[in-house]
């Protein structure tokens, strides 16, 4: 098997696999050998008559399509059960209307697996539906038939995913963003994403972490909601602390940085603490042992930035009033308004804009 990405790539004028202006000439179809077989992957389309589509054009190629749907482990703490939900119902009722005789579902986990890959599995449950139940009842039989294989409420697992479906993002077609990445990771002194950063932040996390809380109660395999709760157990004060920190300091506002400095970073840092002991211990039940130092760098390269900032404000707040250069600067946004709602950031991207290519 291999991905068709790379044919439909190379008779797109702009690179792209989903391009319909795309045109795989004959003489390229008749390389591909004969015992090769082409996955058709789709992660992101939620409208039947576009897998239609594809799938006809691989036929076109004289070849009998394997279909692989996605669900959104990869670039986040939690999966994007929604979406994934969405484009799993939409592939596979295709992909069953066609015939396809062979499907699977794939997860990802890009850029150091921060994500409990446990998380999928009411997303897999319904791939199962769509696969070997009847179609149509598949949403209906999702929260029992999960409840019975796995021991877990498919509602609350699924509202878990609000760790990145924040309140800004709207009702769209398709939203990959993973906002709980990059803010978990994002340099509270650089701040260069702050503009990006909405003030209803702040309740939205404070609002999950204790809905996690109550749902990880419920005893059985709910109790790994309590990471989704660690995680904006962090946020809730984090966001609080990007939105409050430049325009208290350019404002000359010595009250509100002591508080930061007394009160919200030491907040951040005991939460960080706890998360991180508690990733690490999920870590360790899942995986290997190998790959968790990445993520343990980070982590210690978040403590050290909060600490960093610490000193950096009692400085500034002291009789010497030692300049901050990081927060003295204007931020501006990095994408148009919404824009943002659309792009997965890299750990490399949200803790500083000084990369190197």
């Amino acid at each position: 098997m291999i991905w068709s990405d790379m044919f439909f790539r190379l008779g797109s004028k702009t690179n792209h696999y989903y391009d319909r202006e795309s045109v795989i000439s004959p003489e390229v179809a008749a390389r591909v050998p004969f015992d090769v077989d082409l996955v058709y992957w789709d992660y992101y389309h939620t409208d039947v008559a576009f897998y239609d589509e594809w799938i006809a054009r691989h036929r076109a190629m004289g070849k009998e399509p394997i279909f692989a749907g996605g669900i959104w482990t990869w670039n986040r703490c939690w999966a994007q059960l929604p979406h994934s939900l969405a484009t799993l119902r939409a592939g596979m009722t295709s992909a069953r209307s066609h015939g396809l005789r062979e499907a699977f579902v794939t997860m990802w986990g890009d850029d150091g697996m921060e994500c409990d890959v446990f998380s999928a599995l009411p997303a897999l449950q319904f791939f199962a539906e769509l696969g070997y139940g009847d179609a149509d009842d598949a949403d209906a039989n999702l929260a029992v038939h999960l409840r019975g294989s796995c021991a877990a409420t498919a509602a609350s697992w699924i509202a878990a995913s609000d760790l990145d479906l924040v309140p800004e993002q709207g009702d769209t077609e398709f939203d990959h963003a993973n906002p709980a990445k990059w803010l978990l990771w994002h340099d509270p002194l650089l701040g260069f994403f702050d503009r990006h950063i909405s003030a209803s932040f702040p309740d939205h996390y404070a609002r999950l972490a204790e809905r996690s809380a109550e749902w990880s109660r419920h005893g059985t395999e709910d109790k790994r909601l309590d990471f989704v709760g660690r995680v904006a157990a962090v946020l809730a004060p984090k966001t609080a602390l990007h939105l409050a920190l430049r325009p208290a300091y350019r404002a000359g506002d010595r009250e509100t940085l002591r508080r930061i400095a007394d009160l919200t970073i030491p907040e951040v840092r005991a939460a960080v603490v706890t998360l991180l002991a508690a990733h690490e211990t999920r870590w360790h039940e899942i995986y290997r042992p190998f790959g968790w130092e990445v993520i343990e760098r980070r982590y210690a390269g978040l403590l050290s930035r909060l600490d960093t900032l610490t000193r950096k404000l009692v400085a500034h707040l002291s009789t010497a009033a030692t300049p901050i250069p990081e927060l003295a600067l204007e931020t501006h946004p990095v994408w148009p308004e919404k824009h943002l709602f659309a792009t997965t950031l890299t750990h490399q991207q949200a803790v500083s804009p000084s990369r190197i290519f």
